[in-house]
């Protein structure tokens, strides 16, 4: 979600040019420190995933619930009929009187 809404804001080449920055500057250090100390460097980052992992999920599917239900919930622009009382819409077919 935060690539799309980088690549789709205002500089999206800006946004490209700084991830690739960043992307030169972690991979390396990320990549030797793998290679030297293996399963001793790589445990720790991936330990926690499993307990993240459920606290991720658990976030999305609650955002999920509250935009299908904000989509249920509210009445669309197309009918501003639905919005105002019955007793104030005029009659179909009849004319309202202009001054």
């Amino acid at each position: 979600m935060f690539v799309a809404a980088g690549i789709w804001g205002r500089r999206p080449l800006a946004f490209a040019l700084w991830s690739l920055v960043v992307v030169l500057l972690w991979t390396p250090p990320l990549v030797l420190l793998t290679a030297r100390f293996g399963l001793a460097f790589t445990t720790p980052l991936v330990g926690g995933l499993g307990y993240v992992f459920r606290w991720v999920a658990t976030a999305t599917a609650l955002c999920v619930t509250l935009r299908l239900a904000a989509r249920v919930l509210t009445v669309p622009a197309a009918f501003p009929s639905l919005l105002t009382p019955a007793a104030t819409t005029p009659a179909r077919g009849s004319r309202r009187r202009t001054s």
